[in-house]
């Protein structure tokens, strides 16, 4: 229980880096981090009740610490919908990969698959409405959801590993990105797919009690953590190819540029392209470039017509903008 309100937490967290860093993402990727959110939030509401009933309202009754409550909602079927989002999601970063038709279509029909069959189990629970000890009825529906879930999750990260580490081509910097991706997909795709095999084993092997509930409990929570961490990945791989990240704060006009230093910063900026940087954009355009930075900020010229760091100069125009480097140093643009 105290995991699944700490990964609420780490949740929320995530989507708020995820608001400050990339605004400008697509609409349904948005829609998609938000829709988790608002979604988690209402499982998490529905786990407090239920543990209000065991806890709370049944203190000292055995009977109540062995029923389901709402958990066939709140855990199996809302558990396998977010669990299908996700895979599916990841199924069109395969696909985007690798064009591979074959695997993309396993990965989602083993998601849909496995997110029918939680569903069914959900409804299940709800109707023929076992204790613990009758839960053996439905054992064989909810061990193939969880068993599909897990072997989706695994499949996904085996074959973006395979895919990512295909792209290597023996330069240090890219090589370097790509291990990091193949890291952490690895173990996103390891954690959650561990934690619905241990929850399989519990139903399992220990039918009569509510042990799988504990791993149960966390599954969704994970499931939408790696999906907004898998987002937020962009900011630190970045940080760690380029240096810090200088990035806007708003597209009226007004800028901040944050952690000035280092030897290679990557500046972003929302304007109208008026100029010759070669960048192919149309209306509000996000430009980055890629400046050396080995001493203070010198000037950024009338309307944006050179960026200067150090002898380093990179041409981009923008419409005239109040850049704030700290207290200390002001760039007119």
């Amino acid at each position: 229980m105290f995991f699944n309100w700490g990964l609420q937490g780490c949740l929320v967290v995530q989507c708020y880096i995820y608001h400050l860093w990339f605004p400008h993402d697509r609409l349904y990727i948005k829609s998609l981090v938000y829709g988790l959110l608002i979604y988690e939030c209402v499982q998490t509401g529905l786990v407090t009740d239920f543990a209000f009933d065991n806890f709370v309202y049944g203190y000292g009754q055995r009977a109540i610490l062995t029923q389901f409550h709402n958990t066939w909602f709140s855990v199996t079927i809302m558990c396998s919908l977010v669990s299908c989002v996700v895979q599916s999601y990841f199924a069109y970063r395969v696909w985007v990969l690798g064009r591979s038709a074959i695997l993309t279509g396993i990965i989602l029909f083993l998601s849909f698959a496995q997110m029918s069959v939680g569903v069914a189990g959900g409804i299940m629970l709800h109707v023929i409405d076992p204790n613990a000890a009758a839960a053996s009825i439905v054992t064989p529906v909810i061990s193939s959801w969880l068993g599909g879930a897990a072997l989706a999750d695994v499949i996904i990260a085996a074959s973006m590993s395979y895919l990512l580490l295909r792209g290597k081509n023996g330069i240090k910097r890219s090589d370097d990105m790509i291990n990091a991706l193949v890291r952490f997909v690895v173990e996103t795709g390891a954690m959650t797919a561990t934690v619905a095999v241990l929850d399989l084993i519990c139903f399992t092997a220990l039918s009569n009690t509510l042990l799988h509930e504990c791993p149960a409990l966390v599954l969704a929570k994970l499931y939408s953590n790696t999906l907004v961490a898998s987002l937020n990945n962009r900011v630190i791989i970045t940080r760690s190819q380029n240096g810090p990240i200088l990035t806007t704060s708003t597209p009226s006009g007004q800028y901040q540029l944050r952690n000035l230093s280092g030897s290679r910063t990557f500046v972003t900026a929302m304007g109208k392209q008026s100029g010759k940087s070669g960048i192919q954009s149309q209306g509000q355009i996000e430009v980055g470039v890629d400046v050396d930075v080995q001493d203070d900020t010198s000037t950024v010229g009338p309307r944006g017509s050179a960026l200067k760091h150090s002898g380093s100069k990179v041409d981009f125009k923008v419409p005239p903008i109040d850049v704030l480097v700290d207290d200390s140093q002001r760039m007119q643009v």
